[in-house]
């Protein structure tokens, strides 16, 4: 890597340390720190040291078997976070900023050089993370040695395999296997879904003990070895010589991953750049020989009254569009996983009343689908000054942010619930259907209050080559804050309905029509809100 590159790591080493600990003196800094902390603690200490925490039933309060539990299912966790980082990716593998465009890519270095950069710039922050988390993770399983070191390489790892699989696919676009893989896909999930089903129809294991059994065998051990090394490096034990051979291996494995983004890389760039050149030469043609497409085409029949609604309309149908282009495999994901969840909840023996899977639901629909899922004010930071001088009332502009977010959602949430429905009893498909009419105005509010927070607390969603503590924590505490926002609105529909109840004789469609109503109305208090804090919104204010 180049000289300048590598004094400009070092400047950009320094200059996050020193950020750092300037957020540790701040009162903001060190109530994230220890919210993101305490979140830790209780995800990876308390709930590894409760009884009856076992993935397949088993007490887990012996080190053994958690060690024996940890060795079996997180290689298959891992996997699976690798292809849900796939699946879910709208951007580059590699994410460079406006400022390092427009100052490296126009320097005299090579395209190699610029992705070391980058690696090592996300080493950085792994390494800062982990030693920020490293401290509050249970010592149970393995030393703290190992933890950290087993953390910085499985964060490096999963951005690897994720950024490797994703040039793969730009350097062979357009290929056979660009139009084979959506149709494999689908037929993957089918295929597996059907075989979860049938296994949980025909014998007494469940989808756990599957899994076991799958880890334990030969195909598995192929198809996980890579994702294997990582878990035996979190299990070692002592330094040699289990955790410098697996740390070799972990290293190795890296280090093949980088070089073959570096190979995919320069073809896809040749590819692009080939792209760029045929599609130049082409309208070059255009331009020159007065081509009929040229002349007719770009004069033909066109949309000439645009669904304007006051101005919702074209900020609607823009957000519409966005999702489609940007986001348009993440809403594919999001829906497969809707559609299979019933299957797959029941091919696992999964009580639909159960508190952890209604926690693990709601996780979903009101945290990881928004948080992915991002065509509203939140994707908007860089044109919220376009917005500001659109002849438009600011409440118009609020309701055209809401409606595709709040229309995905609902159908995200409808699709699940229909999955789920056929698998049901009586009491419990009445209570399915009961949801699916709530969807939308439940959706209404959550992404009114999400929109309110951003407005009010501007941030960029994602951040850029950096996981540091401060991300973490105001996204939990913005989760935490939300979700009291969320159950105390909820809490007050059902108070209503409950009057209605009782005030009309325990006619229950007069319960659910008040609650629906009071949800609905809550959820449209937050448009007025929103409006203030678009209107208060300061564009020149500078973003962290």
């Amino acid at each position: 890597m180049d000289q300048a590159l590598v004094r400009l790591l070092f400047f950009r080493f320094r200059g996050g340390i020193r950020h750092r600990l300037r957020q540790l003196a701040s009162p903001r800094g060190v109530v994230f720190l220890l919210a993101l902390g305490g979140i830790a603690w209780l995800l990876l200490g308390t709930a590894s040291s409760s009884p009856g925490a076992g993935l397949v039933g088993a007490p887990l309060r012996d080190p053994v078997s958690l060690r024996e539990h940890v060795g079996t299912f997180m290689p298959l966790g891992l996997l699976g976070l690798t292809l849900f980082t796939v699946f879910v990716a709208t951007g580059r593998a590699f994410h460079f900023s406006p400022n390092e465009i427009n100052f490296l890519f126009v320097g005299p270095f090579t395209r190699r050089d610029l992705i070391v950069y980058k690696f090592c710039a996300y080493l950085a922050g792994a390494i800062l993370s982990a030693t920020i988390i490293t401290p509050f993770v249970s010592a149970r399983t393995s030393p703290a040695l190992a933890t950290f070191t087993g953390s910085v390489l499985t964060v490096l790892f999963i951005q690897l395999s994720s950024a490797a699989i994703g040039m793969f696919a730009q350097a062979f676009e357009g290929g056979w296997i660009t139009r084979v893989r959506r149709p494999a896909f689908v037929l993957a999930l089918v295929m597996a879904a059907a075989v979860m089903f049938y296994v949980r129809a025909t014998s007494d294991s469940d989808i756990l003990a599957l899994l076991s059994a799958f880890r334990r065998s030969w195909p598995g051990t192929i198809i996980l070895a890579p994702f294997i090394v990582f878990a035996k490096l979190f299990l070692a034990r002592n330094i040699f010589p289990d955790l410098i051979v697996w740390t070799t291996a972990a290293i190795i494995i890296n280090a093949a991953l980088l070089l073959a983004i570096i190979v995919l890389d320069g073809r896809a760039s040749d590819r692009s750049l080939s792209e760029s050149s045929r599609v130049s030469n082409r309208w070059n043609r255009i331009r020159q020989g007065g081509s009929f497409w040229a002349s007719e085409k770009t004069t033909g029949r066109s949309l000439r009254h645009s669904p304007v609604a006051g101005g919702v309309g074209p900020i609607a149908w823009r957000q519409a569009i966005n999702a489609v282009r940007n986001s348009g495999r993440v809403i594919l994901v999001f829906l497969a996983i809707a559609a299979f969840t019933g299957p797959i909840a029941t091919a696992a023996g999964i009580q639909s009343a159960d508190s952890r899977t209604i926690g693990a639901l709601y996780f979903f629909v009101a945290f990881i689908v928004p948080r992915t899922l991002v065509c509203d004010f939140r994707g908007d930071l860089g044109r919220i000054e376009t917005y500001k001088v659109l002849p438009v009332a600011a409440w118009r502009i609020c309701v055209g942010q809401l409606v595709t977010p709040v229309v995905l959602g609902s159908m995200i949430a409808l699709v699940m619930i229909v999955s789920t429905l056929f698998f049901l009893d009586g009491t419990g498909a009445r209570i399915a259907i009961v949801l699916a009419i709530f969807a939308l105005p439940f959706n209404l509010l959550l992404y009114g209050v999400e929109n309110l927070v951003f407005l009010l607390f501007p941030t960029k969603l994602v951040p850029v080559g950096r996981v540091d503590f401060e991300f973490l924590g105001r996204t939990m505490v913005e989760f935490v804050a939300k979700t009291i926002i969320i159950f105390a609105a909820l809490a007050m529909a059902v108070g209503v309905g409950v009057m209605a109840l009782d005030a009309s004789g325990s006619l229950w469609i007069l319960f659910g029509l008040a609650s629906w109503l009071t949800l609905a109305i809550i959820g449209a208090l937050t448009v007025p809100a929103l409006g203030y804090a678009f209107r208060r919104f300061t564009v020149g204010q500078t973003i962290d």
